[in-house]
């Protein structure tokens, strides 16, 4: 009876919409696009993650194709439109059917067992996995988001070994760091994956990866390799282009040993990576083995204590012969150890300091008159941010008051738009003379950031308001679709 009185609202709705447009004197524009271009505006909106969360959430693709009978057509007939898939989709609707509409295209899924949980749903898992399983030769990316490796372990086991010849880009998330990446014993995440070109993991066992042979980018968080694992790594990927070391971290039973032999990542162009404290001098960790003889990019952030130390192969490497064209350095201090390194580099570094501290008073000016940089792009937060010890306006114009800023290359200061038009740029620029560029733009991201996983640092406080919001398992809505895919939606008597 309920399907009924809801196939009978929905009908009625569709109807009343239709007599609208038909009284109208002339249709409405969106009416005359081509389907082409409509089917390139539905893609747009189905790829973007879901902007509500609660059981009366309607997926993208089922919204527009309710609209009317030619954009249903259009809709149902289009198989990317499909492709995209969010799971679990915590509303009425049976997303699996997105499986079935996207053939016979390639299919990208997202898998977050935590809003699962959140929401009493975990049990849906069994099902979703044995359905990416039975199309698992579409599937081209896959976006895990579990809450630990136990989770992750159960909800690949059904598709872990068979074959996925057409998925370029993994990501796994989970929330619950593994006690150690030592362990041998781990099951991979995936076995058959000779297309995987793009690997991102956090909280995962490094001997869970799937085969790295063909890879081109890798984004590790919270590393911690032994000398030989660190090897292994770079033994694996051979093809390696671009490395994101987030948060690199020092094993606590490492010993430093200068005999070691250098680990070679001649195919890296570009290499990132971030510290967690832990890092000494000289440092243990195989940082300081790894030679980077071809990278073109590089980007430190959080790193105050023996920077050439942990470079020092890379080094002598860069002596002899030198690819490096960009140097960032974000969330740093610069100091004596900086300024050095920096002094070290090849010629024709372009480099780019990101919030930088305000201790940096001292070496700043020394940096920005040093003979081998290219250029120098300075980020300056604004003034009234108020974040402690970063370096803002106020700060700089300081700097440079005191007149030994000297620029022997071109020097960009980018200023926030919140700051443009303050008396402070304009003795700025006026002290510096033709040397200084003067930019007004958005916080520039760095390569760390931009990249990085969506999760909460240690010992902050969980944002789940949305989901205690009653009002989202309000069962009024005032288009009720339940049951959607209770009825044959293919009846042209019905659409």
């Amino acid at each position: 009876m309920m399907e009924h009185s809801n196939e009978t609202k929905i009908t009625k709705q569709i109807e009343s919409s239709t007599a609208l447009q038909l009284d109208s004197p002339s249709p409405p524009a969106v009416h005359s696009l081509p389907s082409e271009l409509l089917l390139e505006i539905f893609v747009a909106g189905s790829s973007q993650p879901p902007s509500e969360v609660g059981i009366n959430a309607v997926p993208f693709p089922i919204l527009v194709s309710m609209v009317c009978k030619f954009w249903r057509n259009v809709a149902i007939n289009s198989p990317c439109l499909w492709s995209t898939i969010f799971l679990p989709s915590t509303t009425k609707f049976d997303v699996l059917t997105f499986f079935e509409r996207s053939k016979p295209a390639p299919f990208d899924v997202t898998l977050d067992t935590m809003v699962a949980s959140s929401f009493g749903d975990g049990s849906s898992f069994d099902c979703i996995s044995r359905t990416i399983l039975d199309n698992i030769c579409r599937l081209r990316s896959l976006k895990i988001n579990v809450w630990s490796a136990e989770d992750l372990r159960s909800l690949v086991a059904s598709f872990r070994d068979a074959e996925a010849p057409m998925l370029n880009n993994l990501e796994v998330f989970v929330y619950t760091q593994e006690e150690s990446h030592d362990s041998r014993n781990g099951l991979p995440i995936m076995t058959h994956t000779v297309a995987l070109k793009s690997l991102k993991v956090k909280g995962v066992c490094g001997y869970c990866s799937p085969p790295l042979i063909n890879l081109t980018f890798l984004d590790i968080d919270r590393f911690k390799p032994s000398e030989s694992q660190f090897r292994d790594l770079f033994d694996a990927c051979p093809s390696l282009s671009s490395l994101i070391l987030r948060r690199f971290a020092a094993r606590e039973d490492a010993v430093f040993d200068q005999a070691s032999l250098p680990i070679h990542a001649s195919s890296l162009r570009s290499f990132a990576v971030s510290f967690t404290s832990g890092h000494s001098s000289p440092c243990a960790c195989p940082l300081h083995l790894l030679v980077l003889e071809n990278v073109e990019c590089i980007e430190i952030f959080l790193l105050s204590l023996d920077l050439s130390g942990h470079f020092s192969s890379s080094l002598r490497s860069w002596r002899q012969n030198s690819r490096v064209r960009k140097l960032r350095m974000s969330g740093i201090s610069i100091e004596a150890e900086e300024l050095l390194f920096i002094q070290s580099l090849p010629n024709t570094i372009d480099l780019e300091l990101i919030n930088i501290y305000t201790n940096s008073d001292f070496y700043l000016p020394s940096v920005i008159s040093l003979p081998n940089l290219h250029s120098i792009t300075l980020e300056v937060m604004n003034k009234e941010a108020g974040v402690t010890g970063v370096a803002d306006l106020s700060w700089f114009s300081r700097v440079v008051g005191q007149r030994l800023v000297k620029p022997t290359s071109p020097l960009t200061a980018c200023f926030s738009k919140l700051d443009e038009g303050d008396d402070q740029i304009q003795k700025i620029a006026e002290i510096l003379g033709g040397h200084l560029t003067v930019q007004y733009s958005a916080r520039k991201n760095a390569l760390i950031e931009s990249n990085a996983f969506e999760f909460l640092e240690e010992g902050e406080e969980d944002d789940w308001d949305y989901y205690d919001d009653e009002s989202d398992f309000d069962a009024s809505y005032e288009l009720d679709v339940e049951n959607e895919y209770g009825y044959d939606d293919e009846d042209e008597d019905f659409w």
